[in-house]
């Protein structure tokens, strides 16, 4: 008769069941004042969405919270690039930085691609994952990352539109 294949779900993905209790962590957590407290305030339950984060906060959420979240909703392969990925953000956005670390930053972020495109579809990757490759050489030319940030940009402009 009819032969049944079931294709097996990708390795990035988390059981529907198990993304509301990922989405009520991220909703629950209690963060100190200024530093994300608005991530709580984004994540919509019924959604299973976060939306609305400020820059600062989806650093936070990227370098921080990502990792300690996924790791018992996903395979250990997925959950170790992705650990490593934010590992690299957390290094490339130290106030200091030697020439040698951001050169083996340098490599790192190649070998953390190839991992990434082992997991991730090719749809996945568009030109803003593709510019992770110059973050270092970009630090190597400008300095450390928080003199090029935009975050003093927006609390000015929170500020501008409170006394508005």
């Amino acid at each position: 008769m009819w032969d049944i294949t079931i294709i097996p779900k990708a390795g990035y993905t988390i059981h529907p069941q198990k993304k509301a209790e990922v989405f009520q962590w991220f909703g629950n957590g209690k963060y100190p004042h200024g530093y994300a407290r608005n991530i709580a305030r984004c994540v919509k339950m019924g959604e299973n969405k976060i939306s609305g984060l400020k820059t600062h906060d989806c650093h936070v959420l990227l370098q921080r919270l990502l990792p300690v979240v996924i790791r018992p909703y996903l395979q250990s392969d997925v959950v170790d690039t992705l650990v490593a990925l934010s590992t690299f953000f957390q290094r490339i956005c130290v106030k200091e930085l030697k020439k040698s670390d951001v050169r083996s930053l340098q490599e790192d972020i190649v070998y953390i691609m190839c991992k990434l495109e082992r997991i991730f579809p090719p749809t996945f990757f568009d030109i803003m994952i593709h510019l992770m490759i110059h973050l270092p050489e970009q630090v190597l030319l400008t300095g450390p990352v928080q003199y090029t940030w935009c975050y003093p940009n927006e609390r000015y402009a929170l500020i501008f539109i409170l006394i508005n």
